[in-house]
């Protein structure tokens, strides 16, 4: 029994003593491995930072670069610290920490850790561009290393959530909307050419009064979102949208520029006259989320007008409504962020709640007009209680994908199925190339003379938006 005791207590000491060789080894290999070279350095995946123009008083978004331990032993940084300091615009975390100045931070051999950093600019009394720098800099043994920090920063003319009247705005300074912007009842806001309008997200531009887009073909207005990081610049549903109202009335949208929204222009319902309530000339609309034109019950006209990259529908008709569309290009294709599933026209005359069915007759004209996409069938037209209440859409001198047969909506020298042959719509150019069948395809009747680019249309026009060059 007592043999059996000391044979228990000697495998335990003999565990306790192993044990603690083990955990000595342990610590002397470690403070032995601690990096201690005059010549070491670090490798940062980048030696310059920049962000993309931020708009002063509005943070960026987060960037962040990582710093490698390219040794077999542990680097111990003495010091990370943003040249700055306190003053500086910049502010950065270190492995999860935010400050200005670190000591001793340790990188294990081969791995890596993470610098994030944002950028607050303040405002300045430039119009144009003007860059921020600063540093951040690392020393490891005694070989100072830094990374640098550069921002474009942009004053604007900031509105947030407020109602306006009369106003012009000149293309000084962007202008930037935070909380959306209503134009008031028997008001105006006219937008001139060559201004850039941007929008937060959740941010809608209400109009109650009259909207005026007066842009130029070789100086549009544009109206996008608020980021402009390159990961941002094509990506839809950033901000809501163009919103008209029922007490809107002469929208004239001219050479505009419309991108990146929820849905880029909604139209409501019930105009008091067949006047329409929104003229579209020379306007692009791409990469929304929803459709790129919603009409509800309302009137609308448009020329020389490109719609592309449309989360649901380029042209969105719902609930009856006067619609004529002439030299328009509305194509639509799967991309990176956008899955094309749903037809490029919806039509329909009706408006369906949980008490009642409500109806509206619906006219809408497409002439000279190119209407593809990448589904079989880019035309739906839903109708209710058929025969009670007109409707016609009628597609004159155009290019329609469709399975639809040609009793079912109005067709006058179409071509269906054809490839329209874009000269390359993967870099968003939408003209024609030499032996598509758009060209010279269409009717002088439309009356339009010039095309998206200005370019005159001579002879026998060609479908869509852009004359064969």
């Amino acid at each position: 029994m007592e043999s059996n005791q000391r044979l228990f207590k000697n495998k335990h000491l003999l565990l306790f003593f192993s044990v603690f060789i083990l955990l000595f080894s342990q610590y002397g290999c470690n403070k032995d491995d601690i990096l201690d070279r005059s010549d070491a350095e670090l490798i940062f995946s980048t030696d310059t930072l920049t962000f993309d123009t931020v708009f002063t008083t509005l943070g960026s978004t987060t960037r962040s670069f990582k710093i490698y331990n390219q040794y077999n032993q542990t680097a111990r940084i003495k010091e990370i610290r943003l040249s700055g300091g306190e003053n500086s615009q910049f502010r950065i975390n270190v492995d999860g920490i935010s400050g200005t100045e670190f000591k001793d931070y340790e990188i294990l051999p081969g791995d890596s850790m993470y610098v994030f950093v944002e950028v607050t600019v303040d405002p300045s009394d430039a119009s144009l561009p003007f860059v921020m720098t600063d540093s951040i800099s690392f020393l490891l043994g005694n070989n100072p290393q830094k990374v640098t920090l550069a921002a474009w920063g942009q004053n604007a003319n900031f509105y947030y959530g407020q109602t306006i009247c009369d106003e012009i705005w000149d293309d000084d300074k962007p202008y930037v909307i935070v909380n959306s912007l209503l134009v008031d009842s028997a008001c105006f806001l006219r937008i001139e050419e060559g201004v850039q309008v941007h929008l937060s997200n959740n941010s809608r531009l209400f109009v109650n009064g009259t909207l005026e887009l007066n842009g130029q073909i070789d100086n549009p207005v544009i109206l996008q979102q608020l980021r402009l990081e390159q990961f941002y610049r094509e990506l839809p549903g950033q901000w809501e949208g163009i919103h008209i109202l029922r007490p809107s009335v002469n929208n004239v949208f001219s050479n505009a520029l419309i991108k990146n929204a929820v849905v880029g222009v909604r139209v409501d319902s019930l105009p008091e006259n067949n006047n329409p309530k929104v003229s579209f000339f020379n306007t692009e609309i791409r990469n929304t989320l929803s459709s790129g034109i919603l009409g509800i019950t309302t009137v609308l006209y448009g020329e020389n007008i490109l719609i592309y990259n449309c989360g649901e529908h380029n042209i969105q008709m719902e609930y009856g409504g006067i619609y004529d569309f002439r030299h328009a290009t509305l194509a639509n294709y799967s991309s990176s962020f956008i899955n094309h599933n749903k037809p490029i026209i919806r039509a329909s005359n009706f408006l369906a709640t949980p008490d009642a069915l409500s109806l509206a007759p619906i006219y809408a004209t497409f002439t000279n007009s190119i209407i593809y996409g990448s589904l079989d069938e880019e035309i739906f037209i839903e109708e209710a209680e058929p025969g009670v209440v007109d409707v016609e859409i009628l597609f004159n001198h155009a290019l329609v994908k469709t399975e639809m047969p040609e009793d079912t909506v109005f067709f006058n020298n179409v071509l269906r199925n054809m490839d329209p042959q874009f000269t390359d719509r993967f870099e968003k150019d939408y003209t024609l190339l030499n032996g598509s069948p758009a060209i010279d395809a269409g009717t002088q009747d439309a009356g339009v003379q010039n095309d998206f680019k200005g370019n005159m249309r001579s002879g026998q026009p060609d479908l869509g938006a852009f004359e064969f060059q």
